[in-house]
């Protein structure tokens, strides 16, 4: 038998050679820093997915869905991720430059859909606030006066149903767009509900005395001879930040006791917003009110006043009475 020998150097160089075969090329530096920019924006995209609803992030909208389920289910799915692994490896395999942009092109091209459908996903659930949740406060303020629950306005219940609908279909855009009716309408329906509910409440409400020192009283209306109250645009200070800034609207009703001199010595709340943070704001501002006595017998007298306080977005919210009452 033969025996064949190769010197260890040829043999080195044989195996450098098949290695070097085997081996992919060494990626170009164009196509290095086109992964890394794809990188990126992938990242950006993913770090825009983090939900930041602060105190909301464990609620359910009407549907009984929450924020994080809902991208979950429609934004960077396994399937779409599957599909962007399969295109960033083809580009980064890629003999030429042409090929990687084509492949890095259609993973672009994935990444801006879904990035657009979390931007209306966002609008939603954050930007058209409370739309989602209009439900919790549509029941809280029956459920704060011990009321049962009325079936909802049917504007509401319209746009919900167009919301849903869009929602079921996955087009945000025009699920956002219906959201931005819901907050101004809910609010004028719970201003009408909170009406609605005087009649039962009115012999449930109990009387506090006032905390501090009384504002000047304001002449008597000796033509009416009912008692009033001054509106302002000073209200707007005690609207609660939070309920504020996720456009939280409520009507609160109370009734005040007030002087001959025009102090409203004792207040009480009639019908409750269904929101105390709304309701506590109401009682603070209150303190700060005018108030004009009723006139009766050509003096002035006691009597007990009962009116709105509206808490309204991008409006003044002026209070205003929804009945005055006579003299005692």
């Amino acid at each position: 038998m033969s025996t064949v020998r190769v010197r260890s150097g040829s043999l080195l160089l044989a195996l450098t050679t098949l290695l070097a075969a085997c081996s992919p090329p060494a990626a170009e530096p164009e196509v290095i820093a086109e992964l890394r920019d794809y990188d990126e924006a992938f990242a950006n995209i993913e770090r825009g997915m983090k939900p930041r609803l602060g105190p909301l992030s464990d609620e359910k909208d009407f549907r009984g869905k929450r924020y994080e389920e809902e991208l979950a289910q429609w934004v960077l799915t396994p399937e779409t991720r599957t599909l962007l692994g399969e295109l960033r490896r083809r580009a980064a395999a890629a003999t030429n430059m042409s090929a990687t942009h084509r492949y890095l092109g259609e993973a672009r091209s994935l990444l801006a859909a879904d990035a657009n459908r979390a931007a209306w996903i966002s609008a939603y659930w954050r930007d058209a606030l409370p739309a989602p949740y209009w439900r919790n406060y549509w029941n809280a303020l029956y459920i704060a006066n011990e009321e049962p629950v009325a079936s909802p306005d049917p504007l509401l219940l319209s746009i919900e149903a167009r919301m849903r609908e869009a929602l079921n279909r996955g087009e945000f855009q025009n699920a956002a767009e219906e959201a931005q009716m819901m907050p101004p309408a809910l609010g004028e329906a719970l201003n009408r509900a909170a009406g609605n509910l005087v009649k039962s409440r009115k012999n449930k409400m109990k009387f506090v005395a006032r905390r501090t020192e009384c504002q000047p009283g304001l002449p008597p209306d000796r033509a009416s001879g009912r008692p009033r109250i001054k509106p302002n645009d000073l209200i707007d200070s005690f609207y609660p930040p939070d309920a504020k800034r996720i456009n939280v609207e409520g009507t609160v009703v109370l009734s005040a006791r007030v002087d001959g001199d025009g102090c409203a010595k004792q207040v009480a709340i009639v019908v409750r917003s269904g929101v105390p943070t709304l309701d506590q704001g109401a009682l603070d501002w209150v303190e700060t009110a005018q108030f004009a006595p009723a006139w009766q017998g050509g003096r002035t007298i006691t009597s007990e006043l009962r009116f709105k306080v509206r808490f309204r977005i991008e409006q003044s919210p002026d209070p205003h009475s929804s009945r005055e009452d006579g003299p005692e």
